[in-house]
């Protein structure tokens, strides 16, 4: 693991294991506005067992929680819009469910945005890990969101004052 901890940064980079792959990714985390994102890449993109051992088996991803006073009150994964035309060039033996799934069609796709280029850049600085197939972060151009969880506040936690 890398990581760097300054007062205006905070990034992490792990290596993803899953019990079915063994190593096969590794996710970079940014905290910033109370919530954390995190872009977890799938290492073996042309393998898909790898993209399976993912959650929600959906390879490549980026997942956003939303902290309320160090508890998540709100979950989000979202799915990469590929370049699918030089995906396919770069990756031509690549499944067709890492990049393309009936959501696609149905919901909107949210542009990329500063966090989205930050996670990349960062993780392109932080790597070193030499067995990763990772150029296909370069060719996303937005992401759908496929799955998203509200977690309710602890009622005994929150105060109420009486007058």
């Amino acid at each position: 693991m890398k990581a760097i901890n300054k007062p205006t940064e905070r990034v992490a980079l792990q290596d993803f294991y899953s019990p079915c792959c063994g190593s096969c990714g590794q996710r970079i985390v940014v905290e910033a506005n109370g919530k954390q994102y995190a872009l977890q890449v799938n290492c073996k993109v042309e393998d898909q067992y790898s993209r399976l051992c993912t959650p929600l088996s959906i390879g490549t991803q980026k997942h956003v929680l939303t902290y309320k006073k160090r508890k998540v009150i709100h979950e989000d994964y979202y799915k990469p819009v590929y370049d699918t035309i030089e995906l396919k060039r770069m990756y031509p033996k690549i499944d067709i469910g890492e990049y393309y799934d009936a959501e696609i069609i149905q919901k909107p796709v949210i542009p990329l945005n500063a966090i989205d280029s930050l996670l990349i850049d960062k993780y392109y600085s932080l790597t070193s890990k030499k067995d990763c197939t990772d150029k296909h972060l370069r060719l996303i151009k937005g992401y759908i969101r496929v799955h998203e969880t509200f977690y309710p506040i602890d009622k005994k936690a929150v105060k109420f004052k009486v007058k």
